[in-house]
């Protein structure tokens, strides 16, 4: 097999073309409720589908730099890519929980917490002039 060829992978009645480099890779799509919170993820990594996704879909990088920048085969860019477009809903769901996530935190991080703020205003009070 050449470096530019190509394997065909099934998956809900469909065949994808994906390329692979001199060798055919098996790529498993895993979730398991300890890591990633139960997100899917490449098996024996963690990392996710949906990170791959917004790499590829989101930020503009090939499927061949998102490999290189994460340590994967190509194909395992690939299959995740396959399983984000077969998994549409599920995605969907994960990036509406994400976008909720991030506006609590960024709501929460604004102002710290109300003992802090006390605490701080107790030491522009004191000055070392007034002890």
């Amino acid at each position: 097999m050449s470096s530019d060829s190509f394997v065909f992978a099934a998956g809900d009645e469909r065949l994808y073309l994906i390329p692979t480099k001199c060798r055919i890779s098996i790529v498993t799509i895993v979730e398991t409720p300890d890591t990633l919170n139960g997100e899917p993820r490449i098996a024996e990594t963690r990392i996710g589908v949906l990170d791959i996704a917004e790499l590829v879909l989101d930020s503009g990088y090939t499927p061949a730099d998102t490999a290189d920048q994460l340590d994967l085969e190509v194909t395992a860019v690939y299959h995740a890519l396959v399983y984000y477009h077969d998994h549409t809903e599920q995605m969907r769901e994960l990036r509406r929980e994400r976008s909720e996530t991030e506006k609590i935190l960024s709501q929460s991080a604004i102002q710290p917490p109300t003992h802090v703020q006390q605490s701080r205003s107790t030491l522009t009070n004191t000055s070392p002039a007034s002890s």
